[in-house]
């Protein structure tokens, strides 16, 4: 029914929950020509969320590729409210059912003020190890510039 970006790993655990749904509306006696829309409901309330989720993320990860600022005027992301608790241990209380996807991605959204104070602070997550940008960059360019001498 759905599918999301492999930032979380959550394709097969979402997989898994559809076919558990699906096997129990069988099990319960369901007619197989009848489980599309008992079922779609339940993707709609159980999947959409977690396809939501990554789509809010992924437009965050691709405006923070782009250099944007953080925007504290907008709901922050559950990516968001998770790395802040990196400065506020608070937080993380909030993580366990999202990233066990025991509870839906609103779960972390009462720890949202916390984040936010966090952000409100100047904090911002440290980069991960690994190469720049401009590395990056340089790093493609020559790639580029040895692929068009060798032509």
């Amino acid at each position: 029914m759905a599918t999301t970006t492999p930032t979380r790993g959550r394709g097969i655990a979402m997989a898994f929950t559809q076919i558990d749904n699906l096997l129990r509306l069988l099990d319960d006696g369901a007619d197989p020509a009848s489980l599309a829309d008992p079922f779609g409901a339940w993707c709609d309330e159980q999947i959409r969320p977690w396809v939501e989720d990554h789509i809010a993320i992924d437009t965050d990860a691709v405006a923070r590729w782009q250099g944007a600022e953080l925007d504290l005027a907008r709901p922050l992301t559950t990516e968001r409210i998770r790395e802040a608790a990196q400065a506020d241990p608070r937080i993380g209380e909030y993580a366990g059912p999202y990233f066990s996807m025991t509870a839906l991605p609103s779960c972390p959204t009462p720890a949202e003020p916390l984040a936010r104070a966090v952000y409100e602070t100047g904090w911002r997550a440290p980069y991960a190890a690994g190469p720049s940008r401009d590395e990056l960059v340089a790093v493609i360019e020559e790639t580029r510039a040895r692929l068009d001498r060798g032509k």
